[in-house]
């Protein structure tokens, strides 16, 4: 029994599994085991995972932000460095272009990261630092769930949507948008859904 939190398909088709406790998993195309891969620089803890090439992905963890670089023929001689040590307990990755992410942490909001130039930049301070989950729209609209509500950030407002909006509670663990326009959100307690579209 492995409790993972999110996987990503490589170029060979093998799926990387993060997850809590066990480090990091590989499941190969051919052989469809599950493998421990172990590194010694990588936390038994792995919260999410994110592909930014064919053969590199972003980890997410308690201890910072790795970067994974895959070995398709051999996965266990893979390479991980920690390339974002300063942001603790990454616990999601959301591309925002194709060189800059936004890092929810656990405790201490949200980042934009550029995985080029290795640079972070804090975001807006919320009323709640436990970052659940982060949604970019196709508005570019930013909505953030967390434990008191979710934010939402379009470039010429910031906004808070709680209980007094009609969620029914203030836990969000995630956002997404449909084609219709609909904002679907997930809470402890039921789903909520906004109608419309959010410009």
């Amino acid at each position: 029994y492995v409790r993972s939190f999110s996987f990503a398909e490589d170029a060979a088709g093998g799926i990387w599994i993060t997850t809590l406790g066990h480090g990091l998993y590989y499941v190969s195309p051919k052989q469809n085991k599950l493998l421990p891969i172990p590194f010694t620089e990588l936390p038994n803890v792995c919260r999410s995972i994110f592909s930014i090439s064919a053969a590199e992905f972003l980890i997410g963890t308690p201890t910072g932000l790795f970067k994974l670089t895959v070995n398709t023929s051999d996965p266990n001689s893979s390479s991980v460095k920690n390339i974002a040590k300063e942001i603790k307990s990454v616990d999601v990755i959301v591309p925002i272009s194709d060189n800059e992410f936004y890092l929810g942490t656990d405790g201490d909001g949200y980042y934009k990261f550029n995985v080029i130039t290795g640079s972070t930049e804090k975001q807006e301070k919320l009323t709640s630092e436990y970052i659940k989950s982060i949604l970019v729209d196709k508005q570019k609209n930013v909505w953030i769930s967390t434990d008191d509500g979710i934010f939402l950030t379009p470039s010429f407002l910031f906004e808070n949507i709680t209980s007094k909006d009609g969620l029914p509670q203030r836990y969000v663990s995630k956002v997404i948008t449909d084609n219709a326009g609909k904002t679907w959100i997930a809470t402890y307690e039921g789903l909520y859904v906004k109608s419309g579209k959010t410009d």
